[in-house]
């Protein structure tokens, strides 16, 4: 295998052996099977009989603060069982008075995270203590009572509606983890890359220490998650090489806490670290990407901010729902060499472009007030388009300092945002600069002319220029429509009641009756504000 997968989250127990294993509840007696079933991990797995009833099995550990916690279970059942809302099953928790309740996470109507190749049988169910289930079983104690700070006991709750045949065992218990760190995925080289079925396959292994329950393949090419990823390694020197293609992936929505889910990127400052997704083709373009997909109301970070992270390469991929944001790298020493092209982020929040080189991209209908933040250091970003659904902003431009500033918008468009300055929260851009009395000029190099909201406060001035524009002027004799040589041509504003009106003398090149003339616009001010705009008065 290509890449080295590390588990962050801290294990309760692989239940290889009855050990502390105990049923407080019920008194169910426990038994150990190596084989039918086959357990999920390695060695063992632990199983009770329950015939028409709830029963429990439980580890007890050192008391722990769960609070804000993923509880992660591993549960097969081969009976008949009860619905969610009734109990089938459950994930349990246990204080020290003792109060022990069981959160209902799946049942006969609802399953839980399950692979389609390997422990097909077996479901891994995750639990966010921060939004606890609202179906609920009181094994012991009240469920008000129940101190997720001091949890001294993890285990799983079973609700059958048949026997168990001769009292055989009937429900089992495997792994348990808690923890909100998930994967890490490190390693691969360029001869041997890292990808999202290189971490499915090692998920179904059942060798030692897999059985992950975070990352399984839903079909060819398509993969679910249930827990973050993290590629790269800081916390020691190796190289890394992750990259893959035309491949789905889905943070699959399990009720858990809208804060919970990243995509993130880490690394040693010695390292020699490579994701990528996509393919390049050509110098601001890609094809053959991927898809990495959050669904509505599920909420999760992409952080590939990591300065020793030395290339990040996204081609051709769409990435959506990431409403928690979208940052890259600010270190001008690494991050120009990182390449954006051709991607789409689609009801994401807000994107920090660091300091990479963005092109072709398209951001559409953000899940923040503003698309996305520029401090007006980033000088590589062209071709960017935002789509609005009549709120927020494109660009919040913030730059740092006393000014002045200058930026240039090479091709950016705007759709849907509002059509003319002012102050409805829908303009293109929102100037507010963190010094509120700096001057700023962005000049429109190509693209759309956007509208533009100030800030309360703002006192500067700013400076909207239009890049030069070329006018063409036919030139005839107003007697008989004939083409005249050699004319002087004077272009001037239409509206001269600004400081600077401005006048270009400049004389036509023709091609048969057609003159062209190319000036420069100049400035027209109104108050605060200064907008340059094209010449619409041609004298002659």
């Amino acid at each position: 295998m290509a890449v080295t997968i590390t588990d962050t989250r801290t294990l309760v127990d692989h239940a290889d052996a009855v050990g502390s294993w105990v049923s407080p509840v019920r008194g169910e007696s426990i038994t150990l099977f190596t084989t039918d079933p086959a357990p999920v991990e390695a060695t063992g797995c632990l199983g009770i009989a329950v015939s028409i009833e709830t029963s429990d099995i439980l580890f007890p550990i050192t008391a722990v603060d769960l609070t804000d916690t993923l509880v992660y279970v591993w549960v097969l059942a081969n009976g008949t069982m009860e619905t969610l809302v009734n109990g089938g099953f459950a994930v349990i928790l246990r204080d020290a008075t003792p109060d022990e309740i069981g959160y209902h996470i799946a049942g006969s109507d609802v399953a839980g995270f399950r692979h389609s190749d390997g422990p097909v049988g077996w479901q891994c169910v995750v639990m966010d203590t921060g939004t606890l289930p609202s179906d609920t079983t009181a094994l012991a104690g009240t469920l008000v009572g129940l101190d997720v700070t001091v949890i001294n006991g993890i285990g799983a709750m079973f609700k059958t509606l048949s026997k168990a045949l001769g009292g055989a065992s009937n429900c089992f218990v495997d792994t348990i983890r808690f923890g909100n760190d998930g994967l890490v995925i490190a390693g691969g080289t360029t001869g041997a890359r890292g990808t999202f079925d290189e971490i499915a396959t090692e998920d179904r292994s059942t060798t030692s220490g897999t059985a992950y329950g975070i990352c399984r393949e839903l079909g060819a090419g398509v993969f679910g998650l249930q827990g973050p990823l993290t590629f790269g390694l800081a916390s020691a020197s190796a190289d890394h090489w992750f990259q893959d293609t035309d491949v789905t992936v889905v943070f699959e929505d399990r009720g858990i806490g809208t804060d919970k889910y990243f995509f993130n990127l880490a690394a040693n400052a010695t390292d020699a670290g490579h994701f990528q997704l996509g393919l390049a083709a050509g110098t601001n373009s890609g094809s053959n990407g991927c898809n990495i997909i959050v669904p509505a109301g599920v909420g999760a970070t992409m952080d590939f901010s990591d300065a020793d992270f030395d290339d990040v390469l996204l081609y051709d991929s769409d990435f959506i729902g990431f409403s928690n944001g979208v940052t890259f790298s600010s270190d001008p020493t690494n991050a120009q060499g990182h390449e954006i092209f051709a991607c789409a982020f689609t009801l994401c929040g807000q994107i920090d472009p660091g300091q990479v080189n963005i092109k072709n991209c398209s951001v559409v209908i953000s899940a923040a007030a503003e698309a996305m933040l520029l401090n007006g250091t980033n000088t590589l970003l062209s071709g960017l388009s935002f789509s609005s659904d009549g709120t927020g902003h494109a660009i919040h431009f913030r730059p740092t300092g006393a000014g002045p500033f200058s930026y240039t918008l090479n091709d950016f468009s705007y759709d849907s945002y509002a059509a003319s300055d002012g102050s409805t929260g829908n303009e293109a851009i929102l100037i507010d600069p963190v010094t509120s009395s700096a001057d700023i000029t962005l000049t429109k190099s190509g693209g759309d002319t956007p509208s533009i909201m100030l800030a309360a406060g703002y006192t500067g001035t700013f400076t909207l220029v239009t890049s030069s524009v070329t006018t063409t002027i036919t030139v005839l004799d107003v007697t008989d429509g004939s083409a005249i040589l050699g004319v002087r041509v004077l272009v001037t504003a239409s509206d001269n009641t600004g400081p600077l009106p401005f006048e270009d003398p400049v004389t036509i090149t023709r091609s048969g009756s057609t003159a062209t003339v190319s000036h420069t616009a100049h400035g027209l001010a109104t108050g605060q504000k200064t907008i340059i705009e094209d010449a619409d008065q041609a004298e002659y």
